[in-house]
């Protein structure tokens, strides 16, 4: 595919491996998987830090992680399948067969057409972004709304905007409560790591992992990637201007 001229390569389920299965397997196995890394994942290429995403969805894709590569990749991509459909029908709630008709041709146009094809391909969670926002938007529970929250704010660019989002909106109860789900789930994973290099090497490796992850990418549409195709390299700059 080409991004603004340049030719770029997908490979399928790059995001998936490295976020998900190898950080999962290589936290059991006692490493830092915030720091810069040096191994090679089968099939994909050197791994890189994976602070982008929420310690917490670590967590809720673990169970995924247990299978072997191949098998974890399928099985995510037909549960992120799922996720999608799941969500429209959250999110419309359809009662007479016309309305149930087209949400299902809603959900197959997501998976289909535009950027759903290329979320799937790579292995992205915004399938569960998708269905958590659905939860945040019908749920009349706030705690059930808080595990949408939790769901939505799987990375960190998605969760800091999304949690301003509902309090600008008055949603406070829905957010602290999801703030509290998503520390909780996230306990586990991060004390994993902390046991594996200590408080100062976590805080000195998931800080700077964030921006090796946006240095990464060169097809990013919001202000920030537009800095830096103007030539500006900083990413103090990138991150605020890009939130």
């Amino acid at each position: 595919m080409t991004t603004f001229g340049k030719p770029e390569s997908i490979q399928t389920g790059l995001d998936f491996s490295n976020n998900t299965w190898r950080a999962v397997r290589d936290l059991l196995a006692g490493q830092n998987i915030y720091a810069p890394a040096h191994e090679l994942i089968p099939g994909i290429g050197p791994a890189w830090p994976v602070s982008q995403h929420v310690p917490a969805s670590l967590l809720w894709q673990a169970p995924v992680a247990a299978l072997p590569l191949p098998a974890a990749l399928f099985a995510f991509t037909f549960l992120s399948i799922l996720a999608i459909w799941a969500g429209i029908f959250v999110l419309l709630q359809p009662k007479s067969p016309a309305v149930i008709f087209v949400a299902s041709w809603c959900g197959a146009f997501a998976i289909c057409i535009g950027g759903g094809p290329m979320t799937l391909l790579l292995g992205q969670p915004t399938a569960f972004i998708l269905l958590g926002l659905a939860i945040v938007v019908r749920a009349k529970q706030p705690w059930l709304a808080g595990v949408g929250f939790m769901l939505a704010a799987s990375t960190i660019q998605d969760a800091i905007p999304l949690a301003l989002a509902l309090m600008i909106l008055g949603r406070w109860p829905v957010v602290w409560r999801g703030a509290v789900l998503i520390l909780g789930c996230s306990l586990p994973p991060v004390s994993l790591e902390v046991a594996n290099a200590g408080i100062g090497g976590f805080l000195g490796s998931f800080l700077p992992g964030a921006g090796v992850h946006l240095q990464r990418l060169t097809n990013r549409i919001d202000i920030g990637g537009l800095l830096l195709r103007l030539g500006v390299p900083s990413l103090a700059l990138q991150v605020p201007a890009g939130l």
